[in-house]
């Protein structure tokens, strides 16, 4: 690796690298990267080192370095992004979650109150080809597959004969025969509250929404009639 690496990057590069780092939506490691090679570009008449390359991005000058000898020998897509590395194929296959939601959905074994993570874990054991099964693992998938934080509410009411009798009127309405003369017309009101962005905004662009600091400022409300 004694080899120095000078870096010319083609139009084409510097446009991509440039709307990658204004994306915002990459994770870190991508976009250090990307300044690493844009910094480092000598295609534009800059001759930058790699110490000042990397006092500039943050880095230690081996790791512009290691890019540029990874650009050299991959192109643009080998030194952005990680190889795949290959690892263990997980136990807890689709089939094996569906018969996890099952159980937490049923009743627990005699003389437990509820299911465990532990028992949830010893019981796929017990019913499947699995040699053992951590009950972390368990807790883990059933986060992901129940979302057990989320809520769902609802209202049962108890309507009044006069409540019957109006809600019949209005659906009597929607049933009549469209005539272009009289047209139905359906109301809806909704309350929303207005915000301000005192530190303005970045207006939306092909392929990225409009951006917004998270600071607002309240400006009341108002009820939208549709």
């Amino acid at each position: 690796m004694s080899k120095r690496v000078a870096l010319s990057l083609t139009d084409e590069q510097r446009t991509e690298l440039n709307q990658l780092t204004r994306s915002g939506t990459l994770p870190a490691r991508t976009l250090t990267r990307a300044r690493v090679l844009l910094l480092a570009d000598r295609s534009q008449g800059e001759r930058r080192t790699n110490k000042a390359v990397a006092e500039a991005v943050g880095v230690h000058p081996v790791t512009v370095c290691l890019l540029l000898h990874q650009f050299d020998a991959g192109g643009l897509g080998a030194t952005l992004h990680d190889k795949s590395r290959p690892g263990q194929a997980p136990k807890i296959t689709g089939d094996i979650e569906a018969q996890l939601v099952a159980l937490c959905c049923s009743d627990p074994p005699a003389g437990a109150a509820r299911w465990t993570l532990r028992l949830l874990a010893d019981k796929i054991v017990a019913q499947s080809s699995l040699d053992s099964l951590s009950h972390v693992a368990v807790g883990d998938r059933l986060k992901n597959a129940l979302k057990l934080w989320q809520v769902q509410s609802w209202c049962l009411s108890k309507p009044s004969a006069k409540f019957v009798a109006k809600t019949e009127d209005v659906l009597e309405v929607y049933q009549r025969p469209y005539d272009p003369a009289r047209p139905v017309v359906c109301l809806d009101e909704k309350s929303k509250e207005l915000h301000a962005t005192p530190q303005g905004a970045l207006s939306a662009k092909p392929g990225r929404p409009r951006r917004e600091d998270y600071e607002y400022e309240r400006n009341g409300t108002r009820n939208l009639f549709l």
